[in-house]
């Protein structure tokens, strides 16, 4: 049969409430994101959310398999820098939502809330208010608790490609496919940020978040099985040849920086017949020794790029690469 894939809905992966609750859950909820190397239109990987799944036919081969962890033994792995030789640069990054969070320690008031609206509303074409109401479902009791709602605001460009959603506790920013690269993607969240300084004044910061959410879409060898090992370098050992589906999760601690990496792979239905296709989903997370002054916030969201770049280019094959130019 034809490789199908997990039943992942694009409406899922862009679903404003959907990024918002995963970010709000932390770092133990899968998400979607993908991270690019270079400033323009070039780079590396990010994450993604499974939703629900269909079958999908793949090999992983049991010879090339990494599973669990990224080796040890890759040098630097230690900190942000992985010693890569050079950066590289792709014309056509596999990036479907690219994702900056930044949560804070207290909530806004409602006053401010309003205010802060009003000032970031006018660098976008829309804007959604929405209730968030979280439920907490007791199945044994067979009866659902509901919490208080509280404000969300989705202020998004005219094609809805850029995204911010305003909580009385953090701000997120979401950019769509086609990723225009890191330079305009962060120039934007500077714009933001910068005019929520100005609006409501200083905030301690409590978690920074910099996820990527990249699909990749490979032919399958004879119409039915798709070999994923040959693009990812960290694979599932299974004792068959090949099996209708696969999900993974691996997370890194890199002390010396304080960041956690939270890597997801799964398979998605695919668009094109005869192929195959699954995501790589890097999310890094900063909950310790948070930045007070913005230049500190600034070098530590590069920090952050840079180390799910690198993590990008140690999960994925010269094959893979070779699939990221136009």
């Amino acid at each position: 049969m034809s490789a199908s894939g997990a039943a992942v809905s694009e409406a899922g992966l862009r679903s404003f409430v959907g990024l918002i609750q995963l970010f709000a859950d932390g770092p133990h909820t899968p998400a979607a994101a993908r991270s690019v190397d270079e400033p323009s239109a070039r780079g590396c990987e990010d994450g993604a959310t499974p939703s629900g799944r269909s079958r999908t036919r793949s090999t992983l081969s049991a010879g090339n398999v990494r599973s669990g962890t990224i080796a040890s033994g890759d040098k630097g792995m230690g900190g942000v820098g992985l010693g890569m030789e050079g950066r590289r640069e792709y014309t056509a990054p596999p990036i479907t939502d690219a994702i900056i969070e930044i949560r804070f320690a207290e909530e806004l008031s409602a006053g401010n809330q309003r205010k802060l609206r009003k000032r970031l509303a006018r660098n976008y074409e829309t804007a959604l208010d929405q209730k968030e109401v979280n439920v907490h479902v007791n199945f044994q009791a067979a009866q659902a608790d509901f919490s208080d709602s509280k404000s969300l605001v989705q202020l998004a460009s005219l094609d809805q490609a850029d995204r911010l959603v305003l909580r009385t506790q953090g701000l997120a920013w979401q950019r769509l496919a086609p990723y225009e690269g890191w330079d305009t993607f962060f120039a934007r969240v500077q714009a933001d940020f910068e005019a929520h300084h100005e609006t409501v004044g200083l905030r301690k910061i409590e978690r920074l978040g910099v996820r990527y959410v990249n699909r990749l879409d490979i032919p399958s060898s004879d119409g039915e099985v798709t070999r994923y090992e040959d693009y990812l370098t960290i694979n599932v050992e299974v004792p068959w040849p090949t099996i209708e589906n696969y999900q993974w999760r691996v997370e890194k601690l890199f002390p010396e920086s304080d960041l956690l990496a939270v890597l997801q792979s799964y398979i998605v239905a695919p668009e094109v017949p005869g192929t195959g296709a699954f995501i790589l989903d890097i999310d890094v997370i900063k909950q310790q020794n948070l930045p007070v002054k913005m230049d500190d916030l600034w070098a530590d969201l590069h920090a952050m790029r840079e180390l799910k770049n690198n993590i990008f280019e140690l999960c994925i094959t010269d094959r893979a690469r070779g699939m990221f130019h136009k």
